[in-house]
């Protein structure tokens, strides 16, 4: 089952970065909802597997909320988002991925970018 949910993941990710024309390969920040579940851990690394020619893994930052704050639950999307717009605000990446699998096993992902400073 994980293969499946990585491949839908590494599917949601690559809409969300064509739908917003960002260059390939992706460098950015990556926030995950990873939480010491096994299945979300090999769903994110199956995800990798597709993703490779399109995300610069090396190049990105990866932020795991729960490393911080533990388990979040259904909050942790929203967990998420707070992280990446915290650190599009003291980095100098560009844009973040939220990634966030449910426990049933949904896929969702969005993308923010940053604006110009008026």
């Amino acid at each position: 089952m994980p293969h499946v949910l990585g491949r839908e993941l590494a599917a949601s990710i690559l809409l969300v970065l064509r739908d917003a024309r960002v260059p390939l390969p992706y460098q950015g920040c990556l926030v995950l909802d990873l939480n010491g579940e096994e299945w979300k851990s090999a769903a994110w690394a199956h995800a990798q597997l597709h993703l490779t020619e399109h995300v610069d893994f090396e190049n990105c930052r990866v932020r795991v909320p729960a490393e911080s704050l533990g388990e979040t639950g259904a909050s942790s999307a929203v967990v998420g988002a707070g992280v990446a717009i915290s650190e599009l605000r003291s980095s100098h990446d560009e844009s973040a991925i939220v990634c966030s699998l449910s426990d049933h096993g949904d896929s969702g992902v969005i993308l923010l970018q940053r604006t110009l400073e008026r």
